[in-house]
């Protein structure tokens, strides 16, 4: 699966956060990892869940 705006090293970053914070509450908690802000979240809020 891919997302827009959401390369390699973001995908990895999610994957850390999770691991280190557990799981999301909220698909806005996308927006707590470095590197997704607001912008990117708008483009794949509508593609995801948790």
């Amino acid at each position: 699966m891919t997302l827009t705006g959401i390369g390699e090293a973001k995908a990895q970053s999610i994957l850390d956060y999770r691991e280190e914070h557990g799981k999301f509450g909220s698909i806005e908690d996308l927006m707590l990892i470095e590197g997704i802000k607001e912008g990117v979240f708008n483009k794949i809020k509508e593609d995801i869940t948790i």
